[in-house]
């Protein structure tokens, strides 16, 4: 588009805010963005027509279908007679290059809060708010699946309208849909009426426009439970994007609920349980403690260095240290990296934590 010096559009070659070009001549350039974000739009409109240097800057603005949009802009002066009389602004949707840069910083934001929780609740109040940033969550939940007890419990739960289950057997819920399909389901009033119809589900609580769940699944495929938002009116709603945004999240969430519960079950058993991200973190906690380390518990794949190396490493400045390796992959995976061979002691996710407890025990008690 071209603006005058007061920042009016005297021409612009397509619709934009669910308007024709003919009805923008004439409207303020900077009307049409959230009022936090007009000073750097008209910042920016200022020096070039000061300065006659071209400049760039980001804002959001409505998209295409009306909801917000991401923008990088160009401004070039347009001299005549020696003076600014105009400026070209040119704009580049780049929506979905910042919802994947904010989406993977996320990520890595869930994964610390992981490693510093306390508890199981701990982090689910942190995704929480972290996802809050990405998109609209003001009803938010997590079910979880215990195979043991045969039973479906709510550890985190933020409803406007319903109370926080007991735990329960699991009964034909759309929780429980996800749970034994293992896929996301995004259900409309039309889409969860079909499927109640089908026998499929029985619809529980407060009627939603949005009901939106992702299956948490760990890296072996088990899924351990299902993350949900929903949504009672018509200014939220979820599609596509925050389908993929939760998705992308759900697997740090699902190593969340894994890790945890695999911490509580040995901690119950009297062991003393050292946590790290990473091989690197792992490296650095046992060269600073001054204690002896009975066991390793590694995955295999990691970022980084492999649990292999790691163990390597560790048992090469540990003599005697025992180690139990981990993994949800398969053997064609697994093989590299030596660790299905005779005598190495391995463990195949997905395993309940009572199992894990007991492997550990039968590692420990090896001899030497």
């Amino acid at each position: 588009m071209m603006i005058d010096r007061d920042r009016r559009i005297t021409h612009i070659n397509r619709p934009y805010a669910s308007s024709a070009p003919a009805d923008l001549i004439g409207a303020d350039a900077c009307s049409f963005v959230p009022a936090e974000h007009r000073p750097v739009m008209t910042a920016s409109f200022a020096l070039v027509f000061r300065e006659g240097v071209s400049d760039r800057f980001a804002t959001i603005g409505p998209g295409a279908d009306g909801s917000p949009a991401w923008y990088e802009s160009r401004v070039v002066p347009i001299v005549r007679d020696g003076r600014v009389a105009a400026a070209l602004v040119t704009s580049t949707d780049v929506t979905e290059r910042v919802r994947a840069e904010r989406t993977q910083l996320a990520t890595y934001r869930i994964a610390e809060s992981v490693q510093t929780a306390s508890s199981l609740r701990d982090p689910f109040q942190a995704i929480h708010r972290i996802v809050g940033e990405l998109m609209p969550v003001p009803n938010f939940y997590i079910a979880l699946s215990d195979a043991a007890t045969d039973t479906i419990s709510f550890p985190y739960f933020v409803d406007e309208y319903d109370a926080a289950q007991e735990p329960k057997a699991p009964g034909k819920g759309l929780t429980e849909y996800v749970l034994r399909t293992g896929r996301t389901l995004r259900a409309t009033p039309g889409v969860a009426a079909e499927l109640e119809r089908r026998g499929e589900v029985e619809v529980i609580g407060a009627p939603s426009i949005d009901w939106l769940g992702v299956p948490l699944s760990t890296p072996g495929g088990e899924t351990v439970g299902v993350l949900v938002v929903q949504s009672y009116v018509e200014d939220v709603r979820y599609g596509e994007p925050e389908r993929h945004i939760l998705e992308f999240v759900s697997t740090q969430i699902a190593m969340a609920i894994e890790h945890q519960r695999a911490e509580a079950a040995l901690r119950a058993h009297g062991y003393t349980v050292l946590e790290a991200p990473d091989a690197e973190v792992a490296l650095r906690v046992a060269r600073g403690l001054g204690k002896t380390i009975d066991l390793l518990l590694t995955d295999v794949v990691m970022p980084g260095l492999s649990g292999k190396q790691l163990a390597d490493i560790l048992a090469a400045e540990r003599p005697g240290l025992r180690v139990l390796f981990m993994s949800g992959y398969d053997d064609d995976v697994l093989s590299p990296h030596g660790v299905l061979r005779p005598g190495v002691q391995y463990l195949q996710k997905p395993f309940s934590p009572d199992v894990l407890a007991q492997k550990v025990r039968e590692v420990l008690d090896l001899p030497q």
